[in-house]
């Protein structure tokens, strides 16, 4: 599994593969007509409709701490890539979430000294019951569409279990935070509701640099020139675009380099005039 190192001022950071996918870019925004689709993909240098869908893992080493961002879907592909890197993951002193999709969380067991960053309005939601029970009749609402019933039940039975028993069991571990509170040097995490309610972008900045860590805002970089073309994943399409008015006007103000979850690995863009561009 690779591993991208770079730097943003005085931190190291590591870009780590959990997985990737090869997809027809179609599956993901099929409420755009194909024309359409194919001329924005071959503006950004694209022959078809087929693009790698990352799931994209940062790794960032402070003076003081060891910090990953969410932390895969705990199958071991994202074990693999730190190994390879020579992280330890007993060494991750804090985990930061951005949103508790399962593809997010689902190794939340492998990092077991890390203290647990959480949002403190996604955490109320997902252990408040009625919340929670609206939130996951939503997720079945959007999967349903295209995935298998049986897969989708499963989900949402993780999903409950997920809020109504883990996250109190990682009570003594989970520090709450708020919008734009600095829990460690240059972090804070920026609420971009949309994709799910729960929904958080992440800002690291150092030494006058900085990186923005978009989570799912966006699928792929086509999106950016067209806001309309949600992602067949998005629960609230609408309020996901007007997130994303907010945090593109963050990035482009602080001129910062932008990762994304599911952006073709390293998982690394910039906005060129109002274009925004994948590195590497």
């Amino acid at each position: 599994m690779p591993a991208h190192h770079f730097k943003i001022g005085a931190l190291n950071l590591i870009s780590l593969q959990d997985n990737a996918q090869t997809v027809d870019i179609r599956q993901e925004l099929g409420q755009v007509p194909e024309t359409e689709l194919l001329a924005a993909m071959q503006s950004h240098g694209y022959k078809d409709f087929n693009t790698k869908i990352g799931f994209n893992i940062l790794f960032v080493q402070t003076p003081d701490h060891k910090v990953l961002i969410d932390c895969g879907t705990g199958m071991n592909d994202l074990l693999e890539s730190m190994s390879e890197a020579k992280i330890n993951p007993a060494e991750i002193d804090y985990l930061i979430i951005t949103h508790s999709d399962f593809d997010h969380i689902g190794g939340i067991d492998d990092f077991p000294n890390a203290k647990i960053i959480f949002p403190k309005p996604a955490y109320d939601l997902w252990t408040n019951d009625m919340i929670r029970k609206t939130m996951i009749e939503n997720f079945k609402a959007v999967f349903l569409k295209f995935l298998d019933p049986d897969f989708v039940a499963r989900g949402a039975a993780y999903r409950e279990d997920y809020g109504a028993n883990k996250l109190p069991s990682l009570n003594q571990r989970i520090q709450l935070v708020v919008e734009d509170e600095e829990f460690l040097p240059g972090f804070k995490m920026v609420f971009t509701p949309g994709h799910r309610p729960d929904h958080f972008a992440l800002e690291i900045a150092s030494e006058g640099e900085t990186l923005i860590h978009i989570a799912d805002g966006y699928r792929h970089v086509i999106q950016v020139d067209h806001p309309d073309w949600y992602s067949r994943f998005d629960s609230y399409p609408e309020q996901m675009a007007e997130s994303l008015v907010l945090i593109n006007d963050r990035i482009k103000e602080k001129n910062a380099l932008v990762f994304g979850s599911h952006f073709t690995y390293p998982g690394l863009a910039r906005f060129d005039d109002d274009k925004l561009v994948f590195l590497f």
